[in-house]
């Protein structure tokens, strides 16, 4: 089990609520590149309301986390009547846009953990599912979503 995370956070980008949908920028690609994987928090006013992680699998990188968001943002309402199918990034984006008011924020920080490697030629592979797991531990007062 982990004890304890030395993570060095850094900000990503704000999730805001607009008069009729959130709105999230593009990450920024210098950041795509330095974020490989590793894992992310939400805040609203300060407090973490979810922690996720990102890198898993072939597409790795923050952006292409978001980049899932965005696209569920465009087609939220398409999601909510049944026309298409729910994906992963339903959950969060749907509590979002329903919590937020318009104006409101959540700023988004990540923080990279090391790339998977070789040594002595065996794969050591870093669990990004087992930090997540410790995040939320460590923030089940705040979260808002699992």
């Amino acid at each position: 089990m982990i004890s304890s995370l030395n993570l060095e956070w850094i900000d990503v980008v704000e999730i805001t609520r607009g008069w009729t949908r959130l709105h999230l920028p593009l990450v920024k690609p210098e950041l795509n590149r330095k974020l490989r994987q590793g894992v992310y928090q939400m805040l609203y006013k300060g407090a973490v309301i979810k922690n996720g992680c990102f890198g898993e699998g072939i597409g790795k990188g923050i952006s292409k986390r978001f980049n899932q968001y965005r696209s569920t943002i465009s087609r939220l309402d398409l999601i909510r009547n049944g026309t298409l199918s729910k994906n992963g990034s339903f959950k969060t984006i749907h509590l979002l846009d329903l919590k937020l008011s318009p104006g409101e924020t959540v700023q988004v920080r990540s923080a990279r953990v090391p790339d998977d490697m070789f040594i002595n030629n065996l794969p050591w592979k870093v669990d990004l599912y087992a930090i997540e797991a410790y995040l939320k531990e460590l923030h089940k007062d705040t979260i808002w979503l699992i």
